[in-house]
């Protein structure tokens, strides 16, 4: 038996009368090889952003966050990994295999168990410069304008995202092609998907004004589009369970909620 769900008193913002407090996360033991997934419905999509927030347990080693799209090796998908040398990399490959498939990636080091991590990337394809059309956020910061990107290849303008190519999937904790065993070994928390807008980390979070510490803020008001969702966690019989208003819950594979 594993424990699921926990509460998060590092995520609680103490700073103000309306303060926004998270009381669940989700442990993902990587032995238990736990995962959860859906299968894609609709279009696909030039815009997407992803935000969460992560608390690592297992380091040094290739983790899959998770991943959208093809489930067939070669296939079109877009997919977002932390790396064995503690680096987050996000990845896409271009749709039908034309244009320039997009990468970047953080020469930051992601290694402290201690703490959690706001992570949001943001995809907007359709932008005229090439270094708009993918964002990458940690706690706040954006890690173009520090200098704390490494790998950084731009996709081709107006490229889609993989994310409808048959057969398709999404997957969180788990690769879509069953290639390796590289399930997350720690906990998720406030996991948010956003189809078709390009939001900002500042849409999810802010800086407290007391500790100035990046904190979260309640981000259920934003338009999620056809297949976005926003797991909250805090339902121990419903792990998957959709707080969007969408309805797009998802299949539990191997968690327990105690």
């Amino acid at each position: 038996t594993e424990l699921c769900i926990m509460f998060s008193p590092d995520l609680w913002n103490k700073s103000s009368a309306e303060a926004y407090t998270i009381d669940q996360s989700c442990r993902f033991n990587a032995g238990d090889t736990p995962y959860l997934t859906r299968t894609y419905a609709g279009a696909d999509t030039q815009k997407a952003t992803w935000s969460f927030w992560f608390k690592r347990s297992t380091l040094s080693a290739n983790q899959m966050l998770w991943w959208f799209g093809s489930n067939t090796s070669g296939g079109d998908r877009c997919y977002c990994y932390l790396k064995s040398d503690d680096k987050i990399n996000f990845y896409v490959r271009a749709k039908g295999g034309s244009g320039t498939s997009g990468e970047l990636e953080t020469n930051r080091l992601i290694r402290d168990p201690s703490a959690w991590y706001h992570f949001v990337v943001a995809v907007d394809t359709t932008q005229a410069t090439g270094s708009d059309r993918i964002q990458m956020y940690l706690n706040g910061v954006d890690l173009r304008s520090t200098g704390e990107i490494g790998t950084n290849t731009d996709p081709t303008q107006d490229n889609y995202l993989g994310f409808d190519t048959s057969p398709a999937g999404m997957y969180i904790n788990e690769r879509g092609d069953d290639a390796y065993d590289e399930f997350f070994g720690g906990y998720l928390a406030e996991f948010y998907f956003i189809q078709g807008t390009q939001y900002a980390a500042s849409d999810f979070g802010e800086t407290d004004e007391d500790t100035n510490q990046w904190k979260p803020i309640d981000a259920s008001g934003l338009t999620f589009g056809t297949n976005g969702f926003y797991l909250k966690f805090e339902d121990s019989a419903d792990l998957g369970n959709d707080s969007s208003g969408e309805g797009n819950d998802w299949t539990v594979n191997n968690l327990v909620a105690t």
